[in-house]
């Protein structure tokens, strides 16, 4: 269920994968991978307040996954606080030094 939801999210049906993200949220309020995507989700539609609790839920929950860093860098750069956005790439490198994105975001 939650693999189809990121599908209909990369395909722009934004609608459905936040009511169904909503849904096992409610019914797993620990799914950090739904809260990350919910909170990309809430960053693509111009809520950058709600994006950035919901992925420090996720990071809260599960710290050691760089893409939450990665996701949560740009949100906060979307904010220009790029100092904070810095920490949070240099998190994801620390983590994944293999990620070409990470890298690519804290050079900018």
């Amino acid at each position: 269920m939650f693999q189809t939801e990121v599908q209909h999210h990369q395909t722009g049906c934004l609608q459905q994968a936040e009511e169904t993200y909503s849904q096992i949220i409610d019914a797993d309020p620990r799914h950090s991978d739904a809260l990350l995507f919910l909170g990309v989700l809430f960053h693509q539609n111009g809520n950058h307040a709600k994006a950035f609790e919901l992925i420090t839920k996720a990071i809260e929950i599960n710290p050691s996954a760089a893409y939450y860093y990665n996701n949560s860098g740009t949100v906060i750069a979307e904010q220009d606080n790029i100092q904070a956005a810095e920490e949070n790439y240099r998190k994801a490198v620390e983590l994944m030094s293999t990620c070409v994105e990470d890298y690519s975001n804290l050079a900018k």
